[in-house]
């Protein structure tokens, strides 16, 4: 029996230390694995889109560290579903619409739950496809609800904050049917709603 317990505890204690370990390195600038060039962020080994976030033109390639659904890292996540994509970044650097839209939203869940939600974010709605663009971890924000941009419009920088492990930009994009901010999760107004793989949808851009 006294085993028993031993076990659970050291169980516990080891619970503890890990997530003591995680919450330590959300904060923390991970050097990148990829280079920038003149024209667009580039790591050969990376899968990508053909839509460059960070070119007011689009014209170029956002490379992908990690997919939409079901991926290695999705345990991680509240609903073990990784709603979007991340994309590659630099600290600070300026992010483009690809799309004419309306900002529906702008926030920063860190007031709320901080490093452990989506941090600084920016709903943005695309009209003529009637979806949601939804930019998190960003560093700063250059807009404010109901403002209309234009493809180009600067919305922010990428920034580390929220859950995240190192500088990336997070996109998601919802059906606009059914889209809402909603308070849950304890971290304030969340995007609520159908969200759809990113990766096809920007080959229609």
């Amino acid at each position: 029996m006294k085993k028993g317990l031993g076990f659970i505890f050291l169980f516990f204690c080891v619970v503890i230390l890990l997530n003591y370990l995680v919450l330590s390195m959300r904060s923390l600038h991970f050097p990148s694995l990829f280079t920038t060039t003149s024209n667009n962020t580039v790591y050969d080994g990376l899968p990508y889109v053909d839509v460059n976030f960070f070119s007011p033109d689009g014209e170029g390639r956002s490379y992908i560290t990690q997919g939409y659904g079901v991926t290695p890292y999705a345990y991680l996540y509240v609903n073990h579903w990784h709603d979007g994509i991340d994309i590659a970044a630099n600290y600070g650097e300026k992010i483009y619409s690809p799309v004419d839209g309306t900002v529906f939203a702008t926030g920063d869940q860190d007031n709320y739950c901080y490093h452990l939600g989506f941090g600084k974010y920016v709903a943005v709605k695309d009209d003529a496809k009637d979806t949601v663009f939804w930019y998190a971890h960003l560093g700063t924000i250059a807009v404010s609800p109901g403002m209309k941009i234009k493809k180009g419009t600067a919305i922010g920088t990428v920034g580390t904050t929220g859950y995240e492990f190192g500088v990336h930009l997070h996109l998601s994009i919802f059906d606009e049917n059914g889209f809402s901010m909603q308070n849950r999760n304890g971290c304030g107004p969340d995007p609520t709603g159908k969200d759809i793989d990113p990766i096809p949808f920007l080959k229609t851009l």
